[in-house]
């Protein structure tokens, strides 16, 4: 447990700490630890620079040895300088074993049943420290690894949080009702994603809570496009009908073809009010099938339309071709994380400006209304998108109407 809060993590959390530090069973194996290093004082005489929103740089390690002789010089590892932007406010880097093993005590915590007693913060941790690896240029197989073992205990550790366990719920939505966002920020410790989830809740957002399950985001984007859909007039729907499939073809992709046909489908049904838009965001084979186009979609569109462009952003946050990565993104069994340069793809492919609201960074600081977060320049109102790490969520503008209490009747 001693890895498992690393030292400047806020009190919330290292009273969560002292909580269930007696509770988490131990793991069956530890994994190796690195052997202590000698410290260099040439590289201890600078501190690595930080940014202001973090914490004041830690003395130098000789300066520690001096204040408590209790510590020997060469039983501190050296640290490694780290750009000031991969430094991981207000939290130090964890390496990929550290987290693999951290994982692993979450885990095991919520076989027990104690996953209620874990603060949500944990998972912005566990996300941090993997966006510190993937920008070192980590190991991306353990990384790809990690993610997926990150997001199946992220949805176990928010269902024992809200009482929604899957042995005792048969079904679960796609997409769930609108709900408050100040009830969502309640749920996390003291951390920069619940200062900007109540920043959100105090503008006039709520959200619709989307299953956890590697699609969030074209499921996010399916269900507000769907919503803004229903809510236009008949001509401009006619109008979007008229020439969208048309692109589509244009694109010369018979497995996009097929697909499109159960997106139409969709559209049609919403517009005929032959079905309602929930009624097709809660059907899972539905729902599924519009992620699958909205997948294909975006790919295609960047594989054809993105160039050097797409090429050089995709080098800056991975080591993978291309074509390898728009497969995989494309794969609905790899269940790959969609994020920018897709958003980007569906805000020009269904002509619709895309929003996102970043909680963290809105808790941060940054204005809900910020430029660089808006993708996509079509007129009219954007599709809002709820961003915490690692998770996306569709964003509305309005609260949720309070369900009414039952009358009370008096049996006599």
């Amino acid at each position: 447990m001693e890895s498992f809060v690393r030292s400047g993590i806020k009190n919330t959390i290292e009273s969560m700490r002292a909580q269930v530090k007696d509770k988490m069973p131990k793991p069956p194996f530890a994994l190796p630890t690195a052997p202590a290093k000698k410290i260099d004082p040439a590289r201890v005489k600078q501190s690595s620079p930080v940014s202001s929103t973090c914490e004041p740089a830690k003395k130098s390690e000789p300066e520690r040895v001096k204040q408590n002789p209790s510590v020997s010089a060469t039983s501190v590892p050296a640290k490694k300088n780290v750009p000031a932007r991969m430094q991981p406010c207000p939290f130090e880097p964890m390496s990929v074993d550290e987290i693999a093993y951290n994982l692993s005590i979450m885990k095991q915590t919520i076989d027990g049943g104690k996953g209620a007693a874990i603060d949500l913060g944990f998972i912005e941790i566990f996300h941090t420290a993997i966006a510190d690896q993937k920008g070192a240029k980590s190991n991306e197989i353990a990384l790809k690894e990690l993610t997926k073992n990150l997001e199946a205990q992220e949805r176990r550790l928010y269902e024992a949080k809200f009482g929604k366990l899957e042995s005792e719920v048969a079904v679960r939505k796609c997409v769930e009702n609108k709900a408050s966002l100040n009830a969502l920020a309640d749920s996390y410790g003291s951390c920069a994603v619940k200062e900007g989830l109540k920043k959100l809740h105090k503008e006039g957002f709520s959200y619709r809570p989307v299953i956890g399950d590697g699609h969030c985001l074209f499921r996010s984007v399916a269900s507000g496009f769907l919503s803004d859909f229903a809510s236009q007039p008949k001509q401009a729907q006619d109008r979007f009908l008229g020439s969208f499939f048309k692109d589509i073809a244009s694109l010369k992709s018979p497995r996009l073809m097929e697909l499109s046909r159960h997106f139409e489908t969709a559209l049609r049904d919403i517009q005929s009010k032959r079905k309602t838009v929930d009624s097709v965001l809660t059907n899972q084979a539905t729902s599924d099938s519009l992620v699958a186009f909205l997948r294909l979609l975006a790919c295609d569109y960047n594989r054809k339309f993105g160039g050097r462009e797409f090429a050089a952003s995709l080098a800056g946050i991975s080591n993978v071709a291309p074509a390898q990565y728009l497969a995989d993104m494309a794969d609905m069994k790899k269940k790959e994380y969609g994020d920018e340069l897709e958003i980007a793809a569906l805000s020009k492919t269904l002509r619709k400006k895309i929003k996102v609201l970043d909680a963290r960074s809105i808790g941060q600081g940054e204005a809900i209304d910020s430029l660089h977060t808006l993708y996509g320049r079509s007129p009219g109102e954007p599709i809002y998108l709820l961003n915490r790490p690692g998770h996306y969520d569709l964003a509305c503008k309005g609260q949720p109407v309070p369900k009414k209490a039952l009358p009370i009747v008096e049996i006599k």
